[in-house]
């Protein structure tokens, strides 16, 4: 939940010294308001250490689709069966003799 103690004092101390360098470029005495500034930090730091909020849950994974029926397949059909033979054909006519 908290930073470790050496953390928090070198995050204290970064925060003064940027406190510091804006009062110096401000022209403000330092030493007269380093109760001042130590109050704010103090105030900075009690904030930003607040507790981390809980994180929410997971959402679910959506279930796989199931997957369809396969197809019947359709019914072979029977085998035909072999046709009757078919009428002889006629005897064609005798040529004629030679001369």
């Amino acid at each position: 939940m908290g930073k470790k103690a050496s953390e928090a004092d070198q995050e204290q101390e970064s925060l003064g010294q940027k406190v510091n360098l804006l009062f110096s470029v401000q022209g403000i005495c330092w030493s007269n308001c380093n109760a001042y500034i130590q109050g704010k930090v103090a105030t900075v730091h009690l904030i930003l250490s607040g507790s981390k909020g809980i994180q929410g849950p997971q959402g679910f994974l959506g279930l796989p689709g199931t997957q369809g029926p396969m197809g019947i397949s359709g019914v072979k059909g029977e085998e035909g069966t072999m046709g009757p033979p078919g009428p002889s054909g006629e005897c064609g006519d005798m040529g004629m003799k030679g001369l």
